[in-house]
Protein backbone atom coordinates (compact mmCIF):
# COMPACT_ATOMS: atom_id res chain seq x y z
CA UNK A 1 0.00 0.00 0.00
CA UNK A 2 1.42 3.39 -0.97
CA UNK A 3 1.60 6.34 1.43
CA UNK A 4 -1.17 8.13 -0.51
CA UNK A 5 -3.41 5.05 -0.42
CA UNK A 6 -2.78 4.57 3.31
CA UNK A 7 -3.58 8.23 4.00
CA UNK A 8 -6.79 8.02 1.96
CA UNK A 9 -7.79 4.81 3.76
CA UNK A 10 -7.19 6.45 7.16
CA UNK A 11 -9.25 9.46 6.16
CA UNK A 12 -12.13 7.32 4.92
CA UNK A 13 -11.91 5.14 8.03
CA UNK A 14 -11.98 8.15 10.33
CA UNK A 15 -14.87 9.69 8.43
CA UNK A 16 -16.88 6.47 8.79
CA UNK A 17 -16.00 6.14 12.48
CA UNK A 18 -16.93 9.75 13.10
CA UNK A 19 -20.20 9.26 11.24
CA UNK A 20 -21.01 6.24 13.42
CA UNK A 21 -20.06 8.12 16.58
CA UNK A 22 -22.07 11.20 15.68
CA UNK A 23 -25.05 9.03 14.75
CA UNK A 24 -24.81 7.32 18.16
CA UNK A 25 -24.66 10.67 19.94
CA UNK A 26 -27.69 12.01 18.06
CA UNK A 27 -29.60 8.78 18.74
CA UNK A 28 -28.76 8.93 22.44
CA UNK A 29 -29.68 12.59 22.59
CA UNK A 30 -33.06 12.01 20.95
CA UNK A 31 -33.75 9.08 23.30
CA UNK A 32 -32.63 10.99 26.37
CA UNK A 33 -36.02 10.49 28.02
CA UNK A 34 -35.26 6.77 28.36
CA UNK A 35 -31.98 7.52 30.14
CA UNK A 36 -32.63 8.08 33.86
CA UNK A 37 -30.41 11.12 34.47
CA UNK A 38 -27.81 13.43 32.98
CA UNK A 39 -24.88 11.43 34.37
CA UNK A 40 -26.17 8.26 32.71
CA UNK A 41 -26.49 10.18 29.45
CA UNK A 42 -22.90 11.47 29.75
CA UNK A 43 -21.70 7.93 30.50
CA UNK A 44 -23.43 6.62 27.37
CA UNK A 45 -21.68 9.34 25.33
CA UNK A 46 -18.30 8.53 26.94
CA UNK A 47 -18.79 4.84 26.14
CA UNK A 48 -19.62 5.64 22.48
CA UNK A 49 -16.49 7.81 22.21
CA UNK A 50 -14.27 5.15 23.79
CA UNK A 51 -15.69 2.50 21.48
CA UNK A 52 -14.92 4.65 18.43
CA UNK A 53 -11.43 5.39 19.80
CA UNK A 54 -10.56 1.68 19.64
CA UNK A 55 -10.53 1.82 15.84
CA UNK A 56 -7.20 1.75 13.96
CA UNK A 57 -5.71 5.21 13.47
CA UNK A 58 -7.81 6.83 16.23
CA UNK A 59 -6.32 8.10 19.48
CA UNK A 60 -8.46 9.35 22.34
CA UNK A 61 -6.65 11.72 24.68
CA UNK A 62 -8.66 12.42 27.80
CA UNK A 63 -8.05 15.40 30.09
CA UNK A 64 -5.49 17.08 27.87
CA UNK A 65 -4.03 19.87 30.05
CA UNK A 66 -2.67 21.94 27.14
CA UNK A 67 -4.13 21.28 23.73
CA UNK A 68 -1.78 23.44 21.65
CA UNK A 69 0.77 20.78 20.75
CA UNK A 70 -1.85 18.12 20.01
CA UNK A 71 -4.10 20.44 17.99
CA UNK A 72 -1.09 21.88 16.18
CA UNK A 73 -0.20 18.45 14.85
CA UNK A 74 -3.55 17.94 13.09
CA UNK A 75 -5.04 19.42 9.93
CA UNK A 76 -8.65 19.86 11.06
CA UNK A 77 -10.24 20.62 14.42
CA UNK A 78 -13.55 18.83 14.96
CA UNK A 79 -15.91 20.14 17.65
CA UNK A 80 -19.01 17.92 17.78
CA UNK A 81 -20.60 19.50 20.87
CA UNK A 82 -24.29 18.67 21.21
CA UNK A 83 -24.91 20.29 24.59
CA UNK A 84 -23.79 23.22 26.68
CA UNK A 85 -23.98 26.92 26.13
CA UNK A 86 -21.69 29.87 25.91
CA UNK A 87 -18.50 30.38 24.01
CA UNK A 88 -16.32 27.29 23.67
CA UNK A 89 -12.74 28.03 24.68
CA UNK A 90 -11.52 25.07 22.61
CA UNK A 91 -12.93 26.78 19.52
CA UNK A 92 -11.25 30.09 20.33
CA UNK A 93 -7.93 28.35 20.99
CA UNK A 94 -8.11 26.39 17.73
CA UNK A 95 -9.02 29.54 15.78
CA UNK A 96 -6.14 31.45 17.38
CA UNK A 97 -3.85 28.65 16.19
CA UNK A 98 -5.10 29.20 12.63
CA UNK A 99 -6.87 25.87 12.30
CA UNK A 100 -9.72 24.90 9.99
CA UNK A 101 -12.68 24.04 12.23
CA UNK A 102 -15.71 21.82 11.64
CA UNK A 103 -18.38 22.13 14.33
CA UNK A 104 -22.01 21.74 15.30
CA UNK A 105 -24.28 24.79 15.28
CA UNK A 106 -24.23 24.55 19.12
CA UNK A 107 -20.57 25.55 19.10
CA UNK A 108 -21.47 28.81 17.33
CA UNK A 109 -23.49 30.04 20.32
CA UNK A 110 -22.29 33.38 21.67
CA UNK A 111 -19.71 34.08 18.98
CA UNK A 112 -19.24 37.56 17.59
CA UNK A 113 -18.76 38.55 13.98
CA UNK A 114 -19.02 36.04 11.18
CA UNK A 115 -16.83 33.09 12.19
CA UNK A 116 -15.28 31.21 9.26
CA UNK A 117 -16.26 27.80 10.58
CA UNK A 118 -17.71 24.87 8.69
CA UNK A 119 -20.94 23.74 10.33
CA UNK A 120 -22.18 20.17 10.13
CA UNK A 121 -25.43 18.74 11.46
CA UNK A 122 -25.84 15.30 9.91
CA UNK A 123 -23.37 12.42 9.66
CA UNK A 124 -23.22 12.96 5.88
CA UNK A 125 -22.39 16.66 6.37
CA UNK A 126 -19.68 15.79 8.92
CA UNK A 127 -18.11 13.25 6.62
CA UNK A 128 -18.21 15.55 3.59
CA UNK A 129 -16.81 18.54 5.51
CA UNK A 130 -13.95 16.67 7.15
CA UNK A 131 -12.89 14.82 4.02
CA UNK A 132 -13.18 17.99 1.90
CA UNK A 133 -10.92 19.98 4.23
CA UNK A 134 -8.43 17.12 4.56
CA UNK A 135 -8.20 16.77 0.79
CA UNK A 136 -8.04 20.48 -0.07
CA UNK A 137 -4.86 22.14 1.24
CA UNK A 138 -5.78 25.58 -0.14
CA UNK A 139 -9.23 25.54 1.49
CA UNK A 140 -7.74 24.31 4.78
CA UNK A 141 -5.16 27.13 4.78
CA UNK A 142 -7.80 29.71 3.82
CA UNK A 143 -10.13 28.60 6.64
CA UNK A 144 -7.25 28.57 9.14
CA UNK A 145 -6.05 32.03 8.16
CA UNK A 146 -9.59 33.41 8.28
CA UNK A 147 -10.21 31.74 11.68
CA UNK A 148 -7.15 33.38 13.18
CA UNK A 149 -8.05 36.81 11.76
CA UNK A 150 -11.63 36.44 13.03
CA UNK A 151 -10.64 35.47 16.58
CA UNK A 152 -8.07 38.27 16.78
CA UNK A 153 -10.68 40.81 15.72
CA UNK A 154 -13.61 39.62 17.83
CA UNK A 155 -12.43 37.49 20.77
CA UNK A 156 -9.35 39.02 22.40
CA UNK A 157 -9.06 40.95 25.65
CA UNK A 158 -8.75 44.09 23.53
CA UNK A 159 -11.99 43.27 21.70
CA UNK A 160 -13.74 42.55 25.03
CA UNK A 161 -12.52 45.89 26.42
CA UNK A 162 -13.67 47.67 23.25
CA UNK A 163 -17.15 46.12 23.64
CA UNK A 164 -17.28 47.05 27.34
CA UNK A 165 -16.30 50.65 26.61
CA UNK A 166 -18.89 50.87 23.83
CA UNK A 167 -21.55 49.56 26.23
CA UNK A 168 -20.58 52.06 28.91
CA UNK A 169 -20.58 54.92 26.38
CA UNK A 170 -24.02 53.90 25.12
CA UNK A 171 -25.34 53.76 28.68
CA UNK A 172 -23.86 57.17 29.49
CA UNK A 173 -25.37 58.69 26.33
CA UNK A 174 -28.76 57.16 27.16
CA UNK A 175 -28.66 58.52 30.72
CA UNK A 176 -27.69 61.98 29.46
CA UNK A 177 -30.78 61.98 27.27
CA UNK A 178 -33.07 61.57 30.33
Amino acid sequence: MTQATATTARRENLALIFQELFTAIVRLRSNRQSIPNAESFRQHIRDAVKKAANAPGITLIEDLPDLRQEVGSHAVVVLPFVSGGGIKNKLLEAAAMGKAIVCTPRVMSGLKGDPPLVQAKTPAEWTAAIVDIWNNDARRRQLGTASRAWVLEHHTWTAAARDAIAGLEASRTERAAW
